[in-house]
């Protein structure tokens, strides 16, 4: 596998989903629970930012039919399995909060993702 393949949008966007699983599984001794704005939310919204800004980058090299289906299932769904996994880890939490902080995170990588490419 050459360094071309290894930086390909679907490759670093795969691999990206992978580390936020490995990340969600790691426990944890006490998380907050019901707090809206924390540090955690920060966190979430900027590992979701870099999700975002890697899918757009995806999704506009992928070659699926109706792939408008896919520009907005798998931003919804993918935050939903990562705080669903987290209820199965020891000392994790999920939130719905946590979710709407990825949900914004990956709108705002999306927009950034978009700017960033009027640019190129």
């Amino acid at each position: 596998m050459n360094w071309k393949t290894l930086r390909s949008p679907s490759i670093l966007f795969w691999g990206y989903c992978i580390l936020i699983l490995i990340g969600s599984s790691i426990p944890a001794t006490s998380m907050p629970k019901l707090e809206v704005l924390t540090f955690d939310k920060v966190i979430h919204f900027s590992e979701y930012t870099v999700f975002g800004w890697l899918y757009l980058r995806f999704y506009q090299e992928s070659r699926v039919s109706k792939k408008w289906k896919l520009l907005i299932l798998v931003p919804i769904l993918f935050p939903l399995l990562d705080e669903t996994w987290q209820q199965f880890i020891p000392g994790r939490d999920s939130s719905i909060f946590d979710s709407i902080a990825d949900w914004i995170g990956i709108a705002f990588g999306y927009g950034l993702g978009y700017f960033l490419s009027l640019h190129d």
